[in-house]
């Protein structure tokens, strides 16, 4: 096939490594696409959630193992352990570093625990300096959301736990299994996150999260421009200058 004053002649090699690669990163960008609709179907659903009736979980307590759970409002009369404090680690708010404050919550009435998100408090100029916690030892009433755990940032080697009081645990991630062993406490799979209006909380300026969609749109153009390269590339290697018959 004739382009311009050049031909097209497909050679082997360049044609097989193009036959192999092409469909395998069109495949790549169209899985991008569909993870991208499965982000943006869930959270479409999550998002319905919120505008449901709040659950109030002392009365329903059988339906809490659901993972229709997630994403609820919810109210509880209970008991904070206040002799466990969880510190979740380098959190920002206001461009100052501090931490996700989690307690254990004892629903009243039932052998069932949970983790509160409380909020934020800041870490100061010391870090040996703990923050002043709340004490409620009485009955309390809270209202929050269901939440899965929060995401893990990149980690870098192995996750060292702190313990710079008797009872308290500064980590860098929040993960229920190995608090559990920490603690000797048998929490549900998800945590509840205190309402900014709620009490016996810290500052708290909760921002709802994105459905996450976009980064797979991102990285589905990639794929597809890279496939577009490939046939771009292909093309030129085989393409072959038409000497003109006059100049022979």
């Amino acid at each position: 096939m004739r382009i311009g004053n050049r031909n097209f002649s497909p050679k082997f090699w360049p044609s097989l490594a193009t036959l192999l690669l092409l469909p395998a990163l069109i495949a790549l960008g169209l899985w991008q696409l569909d993870r991208a609709d499965q982000k943006r179907t869930y959270y479409e659903v999550l998002v319905k959630r919120q505008t449901k009736a709040t659950i109030n979980i002392n009365q329903d307590n059988a339906r809490i193992n659901s993972d229709e759970m997630l994403w609820r409002k919810v109210y509880a009369k209970g008991h904070f352990d206040e002799d466990v404090q969880i510190l979740l680690d380098n959190q920002i708010m206001k461009n100052q570093v501090g931490y996700y404050v989690f307690t254990p919550f004892k629903l009243a009435e039932h052998d069932t625990w949970f983790l509160v998100n409380r909020g934020w408090v800041g870490v100061g100029n010391d870090r040996d300096q703990l923050p002043a916690f709340n004490r409620t030892k009485n009955l309390v009433s809270i209202s929050g959301t269901a939440m899965n755990v929060p995401a893990r940032g990149i980690q870098l080697g192995e996750i060292i736990d702190e313990t710079p009081a008797p009872g308290v645990y500064r980590l860098q991630a929040i993960d229920i299994a190995h608090i559990s062993k920490l603690t000797g406490i048998q929490f549900m799979p998800y945590i509840i996150r205190l309402n900014p209006d709620s009490q016996y909380g810290y500052a708290r300026a909760w921002e709802m999260p994105d459905s996450g969609e976009d980064v797979h749109l991102a990285y589905a153009f990639q794929w597809f421009l890279l496939a577009i390269t490939l046939l771009i590339i292909y093309i030129m290697v085989n393409l072959e200058k038409v000497q003109d018959s006059e100049n022979i």
